[in-house]
């Protein structure tokens, strides 16, 4: 009998997929969430429905969140701490991003050397880039930020004059307020700003002439369900860097 909803026989089905308590996890994938009603006979059945799907990182992200279920269960069993079920698909993917960074060793070298291109998200997440610029000749400066799918697809697109600044990273630090600010409740956020990164993630208090907006910029974070911060070189955010110009 399944230990946690005590209501049917645990076979590896119900232990990763039929339980009623997984639901609002696999809510989270597109490709699941219309399956949630559907009984399948064994899991190999399901895991043939994912892996032939035609959504990029499908199947990875399904295999990350399966195998977070399955920790969570045997920690449940042993009686060891275990992180809540409405963390888990956020835990999962943020094992599937280191996995995928572990193994992008292409990527790594190209970043040593200066070079660069736009990695996407893991599906269903989304990525949104910023950038900042600024036009001294005439005392102003532009925000660009993009947000793509998986696939690369711009979903949208933001450009924004604003009045000049005293520092490139105060109009980078706004561009990553602005993105924030999208009203997605869970994303990527990328820029080539080293400084304005380390800020967001170092956390409160900022110190810096822009602290007031990187402290805007986390406290809008509280309201995500989730996000993350990665720095990138130029070559990797040129588009949200062309949007901030034109």
């Amino acid at each position: 009998m399944c230990e946690i909803c005590d209501g049917e026989a645990e076979d590896t089905i119900h232990a990763l997929w039929d339980c009623h308590v997984l639901k609002e996890i696999w809510w989270e994938m597109d490709i699941c969430r219309s399956n949630l009603a559907t009984r399948f006979t064994c899991f190999s059945d399901l895991l043939t429905g994912i892996f032939n799907s035609q959504e990029p990182n499908q199947a990875e992200v399904f295999a990350f969140v399966a195998w977070e279920i399955w920790r969570k269960r045997n920690a449940l069993r042993v009686g060891v701490d275990s992180i809540p079920y409405s963390k888990i698909f956020v835990e999962a993917i943020e094992r599937l991003q280191e996995f995928q960074a572990a193994r992008s060793d292409q990527i790594l070298t190209n970043q040593r050397n200066g070079f660069t291109s736009w990695v996407p998200s893991p599906n269903p997440l989304l990525k949104v880039n910023f950038d900042g610029a600024v036009f001294q000749d005439t005392y102003h400066a532009g925000i660009g930020v993009v947000i793509r799918d998986s696939e690369g697809k711009v979903l949208s697109a933001l450009s924004e004059r604003i009045k000049l600044t005293p520092t490139v990273d105060d109009v980078k630090a706004m561009a990553c307020r602005r993105a924030i600010e999208n009203g997605l409740q869970q994303a990527l956020f990328e820029g080539d700003s080293a400084t304005v990164i380390n800020d967001i993630q170092a956390g409160p208090p900022c110190l810096a002439s822009f602290g007031h907006i990187i402290e805007d910029a986390i406290n809008l974070t509280s309201h995500l369900y989730y996000c993350s911060f990665s720095h990138v070189l130029r070559k990797g955010n040129t588009v949200a860097d062309k949007v901030a110009i034109n």
